[in-house]
């Protein structure tokens, strides 16, 4: 993949987009938060849709130096928002996507659908139906490619016709989740301009008052894991585990609807974790070196303020580099 030629992309925006999305990198991935209406390919096109992640990944070229931009490892919808993982090379991006073929890789996210707790008899449950896709639309289909989706309500408001979900992929298809979330649980995800024509137009109005604009689907990635192995020998396997905070209207509407549900922990509060630990718990497993970064996002932080000079101002908070309080040696850096 190479950087298309633009020349509205300036470096100003280049850097704003990678201030604004990039959680994570090191030596072969890169984790960002994607933001609603970006298109997950490489165009031409001066759309914004497109030219968004144009200028993603020339940011993450420029600032780290690369030869070459990432490379793409799987894709979201444009409207959905989230953890996106892009590789340094095509070899890494091989590697992932092995992991996403055998189901190692597990993805979670938060959906905020239409409909009360009255909806649901149950609170969780399985799906798991065929599907197909024909003219860019998919469909149940018997006869299809069998999907599953695991499913649990997190809250409902007491105010409006709104339902906080968390839906863990156990299978890959397109528009799986909001398939399964209109046609088989008869709660589409709010905004979605595909599969939510059926709502009654009562409750679409209803719902506009919290939601504000049908523009915004309120869909997102909010967990992923994969798997890493050490570079030095013995080589050891790892997993790498992150939680990536919602957009800002996702947490405003969960707050206005009383969505009863801890929304510090489970909407704002970024984490990173190592075999299950907490990162700044996991120095033991994962070394870091000169070319890893973590995002203060993904970092706890401390109850209380540490003071820092007039040097430390003047970097932007979000790429003050993370170390970790040990002078280990780094030989067997990842």
């Amino acid at each position: 993949m190479r950087i298309l030629p633009n020349k509205t992309v300036s470096i100003k925006q280049a850097a704003k987009m990678v201030e604004d999305c990039l959680l994570y990198y090191d030596r072969g991935i890169f984790l960002a938060n994607k933001p609603s209406k970006m298109v997950c390919q490489m165009s031409y096109s001066t759309s914004a849709q497109y030219e968004n992640f144009n200028i993603l990944c020339k940011g993450i070229q420029r600032k780290l130096n690369m030869l070459r931009p990432p490379n793409s490892v799987h894709r979201l919808d444009k409207d959905t928002t989230g953890a996106l993982l892009l590789a340094r090379s095509p070899m890494w991006a091989s590697r992932l996507q092995d992991q996403f073929n055998d189901g190692s890789i597990r993805k979670t996210y938060l959906a905020l659908v239409h409909g009360g707790s009255e909806k649901f008899r149950e609170t969780s449950g399985v799906i798991e139906t065929g599907m197909s896709e024909v003219d860019g639309r998919v469909r149940l289909d018997p006869l299809g490619k069998v999907t599953r989706t695991e499913w649990e309500v997190l809250g409902s408001s007491p105010k409006v016709p709104l339902t906080l979900m968390r839906l863990k992929l156990l299978t890959g298809h397109k528009h799986q989740l909001r398939v399964h979330l209109a046609k088989c649980l008869n709660a589409p995800v709010i905004g979605d301009p595909l599969y939510a024509k059926d709502v009654p137009p009562e409750e679409i109005k209803i719902t506009r008052q919290i939601a504000a604009s049908r523009k915004n689907m309120f869909l997102h990635a909010s967990e992923i894991s994969f798997y890493r192995w050490t570079k030095e020998r013995p080589i050891k396997r790892f997993e790498l585990s992150f939680r990536v905070p919602v957009p800002t209207k996702f947490d405003v509407v969960c707050r206005d609807s009383k969505i009863p549900v801890d929304r510090q922990l489970l909407l704002r509060q970024g984490r990173m974790f190592v075999n299950g630990q907490p990162w700044t718990e996991a120095s033991y497993v994962y070394r870091e070196s000169e070319k890893c970064w973590v995002s203060p996002e993904l970092i706890p932080q401390e109850p209380t303020q540490v003071s820092q000079t007039d040097s430390e101002n003047a970097v932007p908070a979000r790429f003050k580099p993370y170390s970790q309080p040990h002078t280990e040696d780094k030989s067997n850096e990842l």
